[in-house]
């Protein structure tokens, strides 16, 4: 899931993954998501991090407004110290939110 440069809001576009996320998490009720959101490097390092943080909080906001329990949506904020891409410029692919599933497969 990409974000706009500085910003913190859901783009439309990726309204349907974060579907599919509550289809999972409805369907699973032993399933836990770890939204870790990224930033790309532009700015100060602990902007990005609050920017980060921002994010992480607006995916899990979208499923605790749909109803799911926030115990199973965890927010890992990294900033901008986890580039996808390797560059100080305003890389699309480093202003990211990917998804970790736990709990899908235990017994």
């Amino acid at each position: 899931m990409l974000f706009s440069s500085g910003s913190s809001e859901i783009n439309p576009a990726f309204v349907p993954l974060l579907e599919l996320g509550s289809t999972l998490l409805r369907q699973f009720p032993n399933v836990t998501v770890t939204v870790v959101a990224h930033t790309d490097a532009v700015g100060d390092a602990a902007a990005n991090l609050a920017l980060s943080q921002r994010r992480a909080d607006a995916v899990q906001r979208y499923w605790i407004d749909q109803g799911f329990d926030a115990a199973r949506i965890i927010t890992d904020a990294r900033g901008e110290s986890d580039p996808l891409v390797p560059t100080d410029g305003p890389e699309l692919a480093n202003r990211r939110v990917e998804f970790i599933i736990t709990g899908l497969l235990d017994g």
